[in-house]
């Protein structure tokens, strides 16, 4: 999907990478100004060839246009229409993370790191526990205009059964841009964490949605990004500013901690609390939160 935020017609330029980084193929469409262009089977359109067209390959699409856009991926699983979403990057970072990398029981996480930079990158990966132990590592290198990917990253680790921060670093200042698929082993479904910019961490931050019924739930993720463990504050406001519940929680350095069924705890509701809000982080560490909605 490409949307021109501009009031001008643009025409935007697709050039589909492979992973060695040598362009497989190229090809130009017209946004309207203020408007909408969704491009179904991308690869198929880029390629030139019938929509229905099985491509059997993967890469990196890199869009060029004279007027600003917003881009975004659709990734849907053929069996059950699953939709995965990640949106597109405009600039990339020497210093990501993926707040949870995993391989507890059916979860898996499929990593990829491309490098947008003018030449190749040497790029340490490191896995951490939830408590911010070190648990594996690797220096894999990235040409320019290329990427790296694994369908399960924990096995390239020699790892399993367990879940935590995945650093992401380019040992020579090539700015990289990251995105983990996690997915559940033969269940058609799945969803995107994307690479977060480690530099632009703060101590305080919102989590927009919150979620509670009979028919989802929500778990919320902190990771502490600081050198020392974090006290943080966490407060579940209602959608007109109420607030619902509060607790604070403690995140190792380097760790992550994830509350389970996060509006029950905060609220104190022993089963379901048919609730719905956002929460707010309060911290003296440099921390990120996301939330997981889970359909029951």
């Amino acid at each position: 999907g490409l949307t021109n935020i501009s009031a001008v017609q643009t025409q935007a330029t697709l050039t589909l990478y492979a992973a060695t980084g040598s362009a497989i193929a190229s090809r130009t469409a017209v946004v309207p100004a203020g408007g909408l262009l969704q491009l179904n089977n991308v690869i198929s359109f880029i390629r030139g060839l019938s929509p229905t067209q099985t491509n059997n390959l993967a890469g990196a699409v890199v869009i060029t246009a004279s007027q600003p856009l917003v881009a975004f991926a659709t990734q849907i699983d053929n069996t059950s229409d699953d939709p995965s979403l990640q949106t597109g990057r405009s600039a990339g970072a020497t210093q990501l993370l993926i707040p949870s990398a995993t391989s507890v029981n059916q979860f898996r996480s499929f990593l990829v790191v491309q490098n947008i930079g003018s030449s190749a990158a040497q790029v340490r990966l490191r896995q951490r526990d939830t408590n911010g132990g070190l648990r594996g590592e690797l220096i894999v290198s990235i040409p320019t205009n290329g990427f790296y990917s694994q369908d399960d990253i924990h096995a390239s680790l020699a790892l399993s059964s367990l879940f935590g921060p995945l650093e992401i670093t380019s040992l020579n200042s090539m700015p990289l841009v990251a995105t983990s698929r996690v997915y559940t082993v033969n269940s058609g479904t799945s969803g995107f964490f994307e690479g977060r910019d480690v530099s632009v961490a703060s101590s305080s931050g919102v989590v927009p949605i919150s979620q509670d019924n009979t028919a989802f739930r929500t778990n919320l993720g902190i990771n502490n990004l600081g050198v020392t463990a974090a006290d943080v504050q966490v407060n579940l406001y209602s959608p007109t500013g109420v607030l619902l519940g509060t607790t604070t929680v403690n995140v190792p350095a380097g760790g992550l901690r994830q509350l389970d069924n996060v509006n029950r705890t905060l609220t104190g509701a022993g089963g379901v609390s048919n609730t719905l809000g956002f929460i707010r982080l309060t911290s003296s560490q440099p921390l990120l939160g996301y939330s997981t909605v889970i359909n029951n």
